[in-house]
């Protein structure tokens, strides 16, 4: 290549939008490699700051052509892009004797060579250098810095220096009244002289107008060119100081006071005292910090007063100080605004105080106070009306023992007393965790075994919980002749959360103080507590009945007496193969046969119709569909409700938040699915969509082909679906930024129903 340009440079300013910007000269290297600088420079304040590739730009292009970088966020309208080539000044060529000519190579270092050249004249361009035609040879060395000295042309005017003072200071000549040192290219005979020590003047047109020495203006007519005797330290007019318009009044002292002073406003820097009444017809504004009233008496007439107007936030608290003296602390009413609520309390706080008022809660008296929402807070009494006083608030006694008639209780406190003085349905009796075959107390009810399902015995206390005997009735436990001859239910009193069902299934014997029951476990629910409250209930199961056999004629069943009978005699078929016109059943129905189905009218279950299931089916093995057969997705075809998919999916897990109807792909090093994008390789396959949310680490449904619908969506029926470069979307346009890729995911079938079947062919646009 050649080298024909000498652009080094190019600039942009930045809109909020735009990303991309042209490099419009060549340049080495290419990518993260790329010989370029870029600076940000902010417009308003000239502030410049040099951007990081990768993280806030890349580059494409180069290797001895232009480019492109692009930013990775658009820059703003605030500040301008400064795209500089930057080529490194290196030579890694080793050029070997007799070797062939190596011509390109020669030529890319010579390009390499001409590009440094031309930055190396963009620097010395912008640097600072004396005229072509000076001669008289004065030093180019830039003195070193010293901390707060400035720059400047040594006593002989042949080098630069620093000077010796503080840079807050510039030291100059003294000057002359015709000729004054601090003066103006426009107007060098007036400006700021040095007279003599401690003595400045001011001239105007080449004449001294003002001299000033370290006591004050000096022998000067200040606006004339005729010195006054004397010093000044006050200025007396023989006649009024006007203003712009005509006016009988004039300005004077104490001693010696003018009636009005007539001006367009009055701004002053001290106190102002108005001895009489001050009437302001316009508005009265006042920045300072304080305003004092003294007087005895203040009438507003505004409906409405307005604190701390005009703030853009706020910070301190509001309202109204009430001084009260020695009397104690003042009083407030007012805004808290750290609490966000109004209050009356008393405070050390005055008016002039700010911020975050320190202050103690005080009574409020009215007649009647409205709320319409919130929480009514710290109150201590609630006077209520009809002569109901409840004065010792609201107690959260799980026992009520305070027993009092001026007290309100908790919802919790209340449920807590219900539940505990509740009386569970039976003989009332306390359950006893110990499993020993010992005496455990009056009213003990208590099993052989710690774990419940486990127990064979139950033991009773010959008395219930309040002595009562209940010794010969337990014993009674087995008098029926049935196998199991009773059954026992002990539930725990007040919130029956946990209780046990026992049978009686053998012997009961006394042992004096207490009885054993032989018992089978039924069942347990929630956990019974040593100490619990226990009601315990028995229901007698009778003798066992008289004869032989399950159903038997004398009891009139004789069509159902024989089993390998029963099915024809009461018409439904034979005992291996009985039928039903129909059979309906609220529970499970159950077939231990194991015959695979091999056709139609083989297997365990088969049927000469359709079978219709409203729920998930599960199969464990094969689903095999004969010649002719289909599996129909659904009827109709396309989804008639918002946000349904139908065809086949599965259950994954998700490796991130994944919304609604966004696509998905397989993570490369997880095997979770993520959302896709089109824009890099890795994220670029789709494998599926998201019929619903799935949270991160979470299992939910992937189509993985199908019929979805959306009815936000607006497609052009017949268009084929495209993965998009923005992630988790589809797109009816295919990717055409450079290094995305491109994978066909389906075609619409309405604006809103899509046929989702990605395919596995992914390719690269470039």
């Amino acid at each position: 290549m050649s080298v024909s340009a000498t652009t080094t440079l190019v600039s942009y300013t930045g809109d909020g939008g735009t990303t991309d910007f042209a490099v419009t000269f060549a340049f080495q290297g290419t990518g993260s490699a790329s010989e370029l600088t870029v600076v940000e420079r902010t417009i308003a304040t000239g502030a410049e700051v040099t951007k990081s590739y990768t993280t806030d730009y890349t580059v494409t292009g180069g290797s001895g052509s232009t480019g492109t970088v692009i930013a990775g966020t658009a820059p703003a309208s605030t500040v301008e892009w400064h795209i500089r080539r930057n080529t490194t000044t290196t030579q890694t060529t080793d050029y070997v004797t007799n070797d062939p000519f190596a011509a390109d190579t020669i030529e890319g270092d010579f390009d390499r060579l001409a590009m440094a050249g031309q930055e190396r004249d963009g620097d010395i361009s912008q640097a600072f250098k004396f005229p072509d035609t000076y001669t008289a040879g004065a030093s180019t060395t830039f003195p070193e810095p010293v901390a707060n000295a400035y720059v400047l042309f040594n006593a002989d005017g042949d080098a630069l220096t620093t000077s010796t003072t503080s840079a807050g200071q510039y030291l100059g000549g003294n000057g002359t009244a015709s000729l004054p040192f601090y003066s103006f290219s426009a107007d060098p005979n007036t400006g700021m002289y040095r007279i003599g020590a401690d003595n400045i003047g001011l001239s105007v047109g080449g004449s001294k107008v003002v001299d000033v020495t370290s006591t004050g203006i000096n022998s000067t007519v200040i606006g004339g060119t005729t010195p006054a005797a004397g010093t000044f330290s006050s200025i007396t007019s023989g006649g009024d100081v006007l203003s712009d318009t005509d006016s009988t009044d004039s300005l004077g002292s104490t001693g010696v006071r003018w009636l009005k002073l007539w001006v367009d406003s009055i701004q002053t820097t001290a106190n102002t005292d108005v001895a009489g009444d001050l009437t302001v017809t316009g508005n009265l504004t006042v920045n300072g910090t304080t305003v004092t009233n003294d007087a005895t008496n203040t009438e507003i007439k505004d409906p409405l007063i307005e604190l701390n107007s005009g703030a853009a936030s706020n910070a301190n608290d509001l309202g109204m100080i009430f001084e009260r003296g020695s009397t104690g602390d003042n009083g407030f009413m007012g805004w808290d605004e750290s609490g966000d609520y109004f209050i009356v309390g008393t405070t050390a706080a005055t008016g002039s105080s700010t911020g975050n008022i320190s202050y103690s809660y005080a009574p409020f008296k009215c007649s009647e106070i409205t709320a319409t929402s919130g929480t009514l807070a710290g109150i201590t009494s609630l006077g209520l009306n009809a002569g109901a006083t409840i004065t010792a608030g609201i107690l959260d006694e799980d026992d009520m023992a305070s027993d009092s008639a001026v007290a309100l209780t908790t919802q919790q406190a209340a449920k807590a007393y219900v539940d505990s003085s509740s009386k569970a349905a039976g003989i009332s009796m306390t359950w006893e965790t110990t499993t020993t075959d010992t005496d455990q107390g009056v009213g003990k009810v208590w099993a052989n075994h710690g774990t419940l399902s486990s127990a064979t015995v139950l033991y009773f206390d010959d008395v219930e919980r309040n002595s009562v005997s209940i010794n010969s009735f337990i014993d009674s436990l087995d008098d029926p002749t049935a196998s199991n001859s009773a059954t026992i239910y002990i539930q725990e009193a007040g919130t029956a959360t946990a209780g046990v069902v026992f049978k009686v299934s053998g012997s009961v014997t006394s042992a004096s103080t207490y009885s054993r029951v032989a018992v089978t476990h039924v069942a347990t629910f929630g956990t019974l507590s040593d100490g619990d409250v226990v009601g315990v209930t028995f229901a007698f199961s009778g003798d066992d009945g008289a004869g032989t056999g399950d159903l038997e004629a004398a009891n009139n069943l004789s069509d159902v007496d024989s089993a390998s009978s029963a099915a024809s005699n009461i018409g439904v078929g034979t005992e291996d193969s009985p039928t039903f016109a129909g059979l309906t059943t609220s529970g499970i129905v159950s077939v231990d046969d194991t015959t695979d189905s091999t056709s139609t009218t083989s297997g365990s279950i088969h049927t000469d119709g359709g079978l219709g299931v409203a729920k998930d089916v599960f199969i464990g093995g094969n689903l095999s569909i004969s010649e002719g057969g289909a599996v129909n997705i659904s009827t109709p075809l396309l989804a008639t409700t918002d946000h349904t998919a139908t065809g086949l999916s599965a259950q994954m897990l998700a490796g991130g938040t994944i919304s609604a109807f966004e696509t998905v792909c397989i993570h490369t090093v997880t095997g979770e699915v993520v959302i896709t994008d089109a824009s890099a390789f890795a994220t670029a396959r789709c494998i599926g969509i998201a019929p619903a949310a799935i949270s991160d680490t979470a299992t939910g449904e992937i189509l993985l082909q199908g019929f979805i619908r959306d009815d936000t969506w607006n497609w052009t029926i017949g268009g084929t679906m495209y993965l998009s470069e923005t992630a988790g979307d589809m797109t009816q346009t295919a990717p055409s930024t450079d290094g995305a890729f491109v994978q066909v995911l389906g075609i619409a079938l309405t604006a809103d129903v899509v046929y989702f079947n990605p395919s596995l062919d992914v390719i690269e646009h470039a």
